[in-house]
């Protein structure tokens, strides 16, 4: 698992003094530790392809946010995703934007809109790889004049091992017509962002914050 505020801000402190004068490259994260179930160099060169995909979009601003998120079922199907508690990432810029064509054809390979030798067109479609490997959803908010933001939704993870989110849906019980799930997670935070997921889903959810609270329930 990756710690994500961090590594976010790695990256932009060292992309920040490579930025052209004019241009302010920020950090919005909380403080709160962020982990998700990915690799975290492929995370790295993910961000830095959006970041200077932005550059090159004639931005005065980009700005990198990280924050908690829950991706609800409608949202899932429309990104063909699996619904649930996740990381998102944003990276927003106020450059010029894309038409709907663009758009449609950002993560192909070897699609580009730069000049010729300016770059290789896989950028895009490398961070679309990253994302889908990682079991996480891409989508892209852009038009033309308006700016860009381009939104990674990451599988949330609560600590180093898998097992800290620990979600097992007891098929035999029954609680008012609806699946049994026990949650475990020692993060009340990260707790609350799950239950709300779950109830979303159409379970009834019990909660522990330890194993061993678990087994007495």
């Amino acid at each position: 698992a990756a710690d994500i505020a961090p590594l976010a801000g790695t990256v932009v402190k060292l992309l920040r003094r490579s930025m052209p004068e004019g241009l302010k490259l920020e950090v919005d994260a909380g403080e709160k530790p962020l982990r998700a179930w990915v690799d975290a160099s492929q995370l790295q060169d993910a961000l830095v392809n959006m970041i200077l995909n932005a550059r090159d979009a004639k931005a005065s601003r980009v700005t990198v946010r990280t924050a908690p998120a829950v991706l609800t079922p409608e949202r899932a199907e429309e990104l063909q995703a699996t619904p649930g508690p996740c990381v998102r990432i944003d990276v927003a810029d106020d450059g010029q934007g894309m038409d709907a064509a663009t758009r449609a054809r950002v993560f192909e390979p070897f699609f580009t809109t730069k000049r010729h030798g300016a770059g290789t067109g896989l950028g895009m479609s490398m961070v679309y790889g990253f994302v889908r490997q990682s079991g996480g959803a891409i989508d892209i908010d852009s038009a033309l004049g308006r700016g860009t933001v381009v939104s990674l939704w990451l599988p949330v993870a609560a600590g180093a091992e898998r097992a800290d989110i620990e979600v097992e849906a007891a098929g035999a019980e029954r609680v008012a017509g609806r699946s049994l799930a026990l949650l475990v997670e020692d993060d009340p935070d990260v707790r609350k962002v799950v239950r709300r997921s779950l109830i979303d889903l159409g379970f009834a959810v019990v909660e522990a914050e330890n194993g061993t609270e678990a087994m007495t329930i």
